[in-house]
């Protein structure tokens, strides 16, 4: 009432403040006993509604604070290996590593690498800065070159870009689509509430004094949309908590409100339908001398890609773990959908899909599909990478496509599309090859013809942004059901 505004809150405030002053009066005068009891049931409800509310929201939206935005852990450096963190647990002076595309946690030191840095999230520029080594780099940068090394100056809490995220500017709340309908619909509601009370105290007055603050008093008090108010927290909160038991999250309420609309599906293959750390990796061509390995695992452990996860675990398997400290990555670029390059020592390694390589394989036995790999001008062969379905996928393909449309874009190529085929009702919804730009145009082609639809959170970050660019489309975090259980293909 203070921003003028008529929401559901309004009638729920004269309900409770009508029944007070209503109980009151009958104290006083010994008229009757009052309605304390229900006015305290009322508030007693009404509070444990929103504290349930906001205890649901608390622990489940991915969008409370700063840590949304970061990594969950960082790879720290502990002797001459590595190991994944909790950002919490990073103290000033320890010492992390950063691939291309990852983030910087905190504020930190360069002490080794080419850091070419993309503020655009801090600053709003996106033309990547390059920093020097010994220079300060603050977090929330995003480092577009190969892997750096950086000392923490400060926690992750005690950063610049958390002190400046934790400002009261930023702090700014978005109602649900379900809160504006209902605040629309409260604004006629509470008039027509107002407009009939008035109306029966006029009539009533001059007649009856006593029936007239009865009826005025009864149409606050019956007119409460007590249920209602009480409806909306006890219901999202519970569809949250149990979809969360299910490892099912949704960034916020309003995805459970979009929900129930979606009659499209849009999945990746790597890291969704199948286990990207669990894979059989296997290398088609001229044998790999251990130094050949060793430069193949410092380029793969350069790139957060899936395959060069992939790869890079593969190869340290051969106590290579300290690959990437020992060897300087310079000139290191990585093509979207294609590959990454980089020059080691005085090599040139390339590693990514047949077209990106400069020549092709002199061997005619090295024709396959896979990721290649070329040092200087020789092709030495590819890896080729078999993926594991997830635990109870194909139940849950299965069911999304009774309810609806089932699509499956991948960045692959379509080997195991036999595979995948009898999981699919249609097998022209399963789409290989796909660059990043194929992917949105997809996305935009649905969102032409009319669809409501959904991404799955890990398809790939061109359908993130696609997600928070385009209205309407609830984007879903999706985490695996189990991930102690395998079934090959």
């Amino acid at each position: 009432m203070r921003r003028g505004e008529l929401n559901i809150d309004v009638p729920l405030a004269l309900g409770a403040a009508v029944l007070f002053l209503r109980s009151v009066y009958e104290i006083l005068s010994h008229a009757g006993a009052g309605y304390m009891d229900s006015l305290a049931g009322l508030i007693f409800f009404l509070l444990i509604g929103k504290w349930f509310q906001q205890r649901t929201y608390h622990h489940i939206s991915f969008e409370r604070d700063y840590k949304s935005y970061f990594p969950i852990s960082a790879r720290k450096k502990v002797g001459q290996t590595e190991q994944s963190v909790a950002l919490d647990k990073l103290d000033a002076g320890d010492i992390i590593f950063v691939r291309n595309g990852e983030l910087i946690p905190a504020d930190a030191v360069i002490l080794r690498g080419e850091a070419k840095i993309d503020y655009s999230f801090v600053t709003g520029e996106a033309e990547p800065v390059n920093i020097p080594s010994g220079e300060r780099v603050f977090a929330g940068g995003r480092q577009m070159g190969g892997v750096i090394e950086l000392s923490l100056s400060k926690k992750v809490s005690q950063s610049y870009l958390t002190q400046l995220w934790n400002e009261d500017a930023f702090n700014k709340k978005q109602e649900s689509q379900a809160s504006v309908l209902a605040n629309k619909v409260s604004r006629y509601f509470t008039t027509a509430i107002l407009l009939i009370g008035f109306m029966t105290l006029i009539y009533w007055l001059p007649r009856n004094t006593s029936i007239a603050i009865n009826a005025f008093t009864a149409v606050l008090i019956v007119a409460c949309p007590c249920a209602g108010a009480l409806a909306v927290p006890f219901t999202l909160g519970n569809a949250l908590r149990i979809l969360g038991r299910f490892h099912f999250f949704l960034k916020n309420t309003n995805a459970i409100e979009a929900l129930y609309r979606v009659h499209t599906v849009v999945v990746d293959k790597t890291g969704t339908i199948t286990a990207g750390q669990k894979s059989a990796v296997q290398f088609v061509g001229s044998p790999l001398s251990a130094t050949e390995k060793q430069l193949i695992a410092a380029l793969s452990g350069q790139s957060n890609h899936p395959a060069s996860k992939l790869i890079h675990s593969e190869l340290s398997k051969d106590n290579l773990e300290e690959i990437a400290i020992d060897y300087d990555v310079t000139e290191f670029s990585e093509t979207i959908g294609k590959g990454v390059e980089a020059t080691i020592g005085n090599r040139k390694i390339k590693l990514g899909s047949r077209s990106f390589m400069d020549v092709l394989p002199t061997d005619p036995a090295i024709d396959g599909e896979g990721v290649y790999v070329q040092i200087n001008n020789e092709v030495k062969g590819y890896f080729v990478l078999e993926h594991f379905l997830r635990p109870q996928a194909v139940e849950t393909l299965q069911y999304l496509q009774s309810l609806g449309e089932v699509y499956l874009l991948s960045g692959d190529n379509d080997r195991e599309a036999e595979l995948l085929a009898p999981i699919f009702k249609d097998r022209a919804n399963l789409h290989f090859r796909q660059s990043p730009k194929d992917k949105l145009q997809f996305i935009q082609d649905l969102q032409n013809q009319g669809k409501r639809y959904s991404c799955s959170a890990m398809v790939s970050m061109t359908l993130a942004r696609c997600a928070r660019r385009m209205r309407g489309l609830p984007l879903l975090k999706i985490r695996p059901i189990s991930p102690r259980l395998r079934t090959p293909f």
